[in-house]
C-alpha cells in the first residue's frame, strides 16, 4: 500500500483493506482476535482483553464450556460469572466453529500441553489448533 493510499484510510478512520495471497477480494478481519482454549489461560486473557475495548471470539471444543460462557456462566476459579456476563455484554462470544477464524486479525492459542508417560509435552492439543487455523485462514498480503 503506498503512503498517499495509508493516509487516505487513516483520514477517513477506515482500516486498510487485506487481500489474500490470491487476491480474492479483502480479509474479513471484523474481530480483533480469537483466542482458542477458554481455559485457566485463555479465558482470562479473554476477559482482560474484552475489557480493553478489543472484540474478542473466544474457540473451544468443548460445547458443554461454550454454552455456559455463552450464558454467562464461567467454568474456572479465576472468572467470576459476573465476569463473563460483563464480557458478553461488550461483544464476547464463545464458539466451537473453528471457520470464525478466519474473521480475526489475531489468533492466539492457549491449548493445554500436558505431560505424556514419558515425561514430554504432548503437544497433539497444540497441532490439533494449528490445524484448525491453517484450514480456516489464509495468508494475507498487506
Amino acid at each position: 500500500m503506498r503512503e498517499s493510499e495509508l493516509r487516505a484510510c487513516i483520514n477517513a478512520q477506515e482500516q486498510p483493506q487485506h487481500r489474500d495471497v490470491e487476491g480474492r477480494g479483502p480479509l474479513d478481519s471484523s474481530v480483533d482476535a480469537v483466542i482458542i482454549g477458554m481455559g485457566y489461560v485463555g479465558l482470562p486473557l479473554a476477559r482482560e482483553a474484552n475489557a480493553a475495548g478489543l472484540s474478542v471470539i473466544g474457540l473451544d471444543v468443548n460445547h458443554e464450556v461454550v454454552d455456559g460462557l455463552n450464558h454467562g456462566r464461567s467454568h474456572i476459579d479465576d472468572v467470576a460469572d459476573s465476569d463473563v456476563v460483563e464480557m458478553l455484554g461488550r461483544g464476547f462470544a464463545a464458539t466451537a466453529d473453528a471457520s470464525e477464524v478466519h474473521r480475526a486479525r489475531t489468533i492466539v492459542i492457549c491449548v493445554p500441553t500436558p505431560l505424556s508417560g514419558d515425561g514430554a509435552p504432548d503437544l497433539e492439543p497444540l497441532r490439533t489448533a494449528v490445524a484448525s487455523v491453517a484450514g480456516h485462514s489464509s495468508p494475507v498480503l498487506w
